[in-house]
């Protein structure tokens, strides 16, 4: 009797380790498998995302080994290969020869166009009176439809309205990060029609509103840079794609303006700024005047 009272507990004890092992393999062992992958192969993996991207596209700030693997976990790809694989889609979409970077590769078009790099003077008279701005204020957002080739769109942030002298004309002042750097520039009713503009308020604090504004004067004269994968935080960050810059302003003031969940990237696109929680339309260039 105690022979066969044993060997029934044998086979169950032997049951459950089997059905341990089956769930092992599912489950914990796959992450074991993903650990050692990382350990062991993620270096090569790396190397070859730095490789790819240099030679492709050198204006992409590159990810360092530990933002590499944090968003290879945060993503939760299937596999290290299709990780890769995005990440080179990603660089190929911004690496097309037709695409402009942000918003502007240049002061002057000839045909007017001289919104860029102003510093704190009118190059000429603003075209106003067929956009009703009478509601923008400082720490709001520009969006614009035409940004790099209309493939992501562009970023800028308000920085209020100013008076010119010159022109004995009030103008909205923009800090925006364009192919020449972090620059001041101004919106007018032309510009905004060309490029497709719309308006966002941000809810915010007056104080947090100083604090995003603030962020972005420190940033002035900075380089440019595309950081489809990088999501910098630090005022001394030394170059700025133009929505990462107006993100890390109001993340440094405490106020989220990204998009989460679906839709949502890795980086900070200005569909992200856009489409945030945080921001609210008021204007875009279909609502002319009558």
């Amino acid at each position: 009797m105690l022979k066969k009272v044993f060997s029934l507990l044998m086979s169950v004890f032997l049951l459950l380790s089997l059905c341990c092992v089956s769930i092992c393999a599912e489950d914990i062992c796959a992450k074991d498998t993903n650990n050692y992958l990382q350990s062991n192969n993620m270096p090569d993996y790396y190397q070859n995302y730095v490789n790819y991207s240099i030679t492709h596209n050198p204006n992409i700030e590159l990810m360092t080994y530990d933002q590499f693997i944090e968003l290879y976990e945060a993503q939760n790809y299937e596999s290290v290969n299709n990780y890769i694989a995005y990440l080179k889609a990603t660089i190929d979409e911004y690496s097309t020869s037709a695409i402009t970077p942000c918003s502007s590769s240049g002061s002057s078009s000839g045909n007017g166009d001289n919104w860029y790099d102003i510093g704190k003077e009118l190059p000429e008279m603003p075209s106003h009176g067929k956009y009703d701005f009478s509601d923008v204020k400082a720490g709001d957002i520009l969006y614009e439809g035409t940004g790099f080739g209309g493939l992501t769109g562009h970023i800028a942030i308000v920085e209020g309205w100013f008076y010119d002298d010159t022109y004995d004309v009030y103008y909205i002042r923009l800090i925006e990060s364009v192919s020449m750097g972090v620059v001041r520039s101004y919106l007018d009713d032309d510009r905004f029609e060309k490029k497709e503009g719309q308006l966002f308020h941000v809810d915010a604090t007056d104080v947090q509103i100083n604090d995003a504004l603030y962020f972005c004067t420190k940033q002035l004269g900075k380089p440019w840079a595309l950081q489809p994968f990088t999501k910098p935080t630090s005022i001394d960050h030394p170059r700025w794609q133009c929505s990462t810059m107006v993100w890390a302003a109001y993340n440094y003031a405490g106020v989220d303006v990204e998009q989460h969940g679906l839709g949502g990237g890795p980086g900070i696109t200005p569909h992200d700024v856009r489409d945030a929680d945080t921001t609210t339309e008021y204007l875009n260039y279909t609502q002319k005047e009558d």
